[in-house]
């Protein structure tokens, strides 16, 4: 006989036998009182047990705070090693990543133009900042910084050519004398 055969033969032997013994199978009801029991139980089984977590995290954070400046030391040493180590590949990479970038800033640019006079030339355009208190980077400083924040950024700006940029900040500026 081989084992699915007798896994089946012992499923059905089961079944019948709890056709006939229905009562042994029953789930009894729990009195007022088991189920006070229970609940103590669980509730200090929970302390217990919370009290572990937070003793392991107590334990995790000071062991952090001891060795983390030595951790954060090991860290900058080998990534100053590794740097060291690949200098021009690592270079090629930082000017690679700024040209990608610079090339999607400029592409980006060129749907725009001055909303006072309405010059297009990418390279004359300016991000002006119509409340300050709002202005978290200037938007031409950000290239390291990723596209969701630039764009956010830029967001909060007008698109003003060199020369009304330049009348709107001395006109900000004779409003404010």
């Amino acid at each position: 006989m081989s084992t699915e055969e007798q896994r089946k033969k012992k499923r059905e032997y089961m079944q019948e036998y709890r056709k006939r013994n229905p009562e042994k199978f029953k789930t009894k009801p729990k009195t007022e009182e088991q189920k006070q029991q229970h609940r103590e139980y669980m509730r200090k089984y929970r302390e217990k047990n919370l009290g572990y977590k937070f003793r392991e995290r107590e334990r995790r954070k000071e062991y952090y705070s001891e060795n983390q400046l030595e951790e954060q030391r090991k860290a900058r040493e080998y990534m100053r090693k590794r740097y060291l180590a690949n200098k021009d590949r690592e270079l090629a990479k930082g000017r690679d990543r700024y040209r990608k970038k610079r090339i999607e800033w400029d592409a980006f640019l060129a749907t725009k133009e001055c909303t006072h006079c309405g010059f297009s030339d990418p390279e004359c355009l300016d991000f002006h900042h119509m409340n300050p208190a709002k202005k978290d980077f200037h938007v031409s400083a950000m290239m390291s910084l990723s596209w969701k924040r630039i764009y956010a950024e830029a967001e909060k700006c007008i698109v003003l050519c060199a020369n009304c940029h330049r009348k709107e900040h001395a006109r900000l500026k004779r409003e404010t004398i």
